[in-house]
């Protein structure tokens, strides 16, 4: 990602900004702010949290497990949970990447409230977009956020189907270079390098 172009976007959220007012957050971010949140390097970090000792006993009562079984899944768990901490934030990078070419600008950082991505459409309007990794990750204030606002929302993965959502993304033309074995790769790539 080149310098112009983070400050070109930069330039084009502050014009977004200025005519949605509503949409500033309460902490106004710098160039600097902004640049490292589009270009910080992600990393799975483990998850030390202590174990309920009333799930432990569950676990082991429930399912007949003997405590070494347990202490694996605890610690399963607690890696899926590292893992899918990065999924949301990697999305939005796999997108800004991809969408960029689309006028698509990435609000890294929370530099708009409760929009991912914004678009200046060809009369001047604005359009905003809210990313999900899946459609049960978004909290009542999030989603209270978009009421009453031409804030679009879209989530990639359908946790009761399974399905991923790519062929729903509210880009007729941008929709057709997004796919989930694209991802996978992007995915693959990113936290090879």
């Amino acid at each position: 990602m080149s310098k112009d172009m983070i400050e070109h976007d930069f330039d084009s959220i502050n014009e977004f900004l200025s005519e949605n007012s509503t949409l500033k957050p309460t902490m106004t971010l710098t160039i600097k702010e902004y640049r490292e949140a589009r270009t910080k390097k992600l990393k799975i970090k483990d998850i030390h949290t202590k174990t309920d000792n009333v799930a432990v006993l569950l676990l082991k009562n429930k399912f007949r497990l003997n405590c070494n079984k347990v202490k694996s899944m605890i610690e399963d768990s607690n890696r899926v949970k590292a893992v899918t901490n990065v999924i949301g934030h990697i999305l939005e990078y796999y997108l800004s990447v991809r969408l960029s070419q689309y006028g698509w600008i990435w609000c890294a950082g929370k530099i708009v409230k409760s929009t991912d991505f914004i678009k200046k459409n060809n009369d001047g309007t604005w359009r905003m977009l809210q990313v999900k990794n899946r459609e049960n990750t978004e909290n009542s204030s999030s989603s209270k956020v978009r009421e009453g606002t031409l804030i679009e929302k879209w989530y990639r993965f359908n946790s009761k189907t399974g399905k991923t959502m790519w062929d729903k993304f509210p880009d007729d033309a941008a929709k057709n270079i997004l796919s989930e074995n694209d991802f996978e790769k992007f995915v693959h790539s990113y936290f090879l390098k």
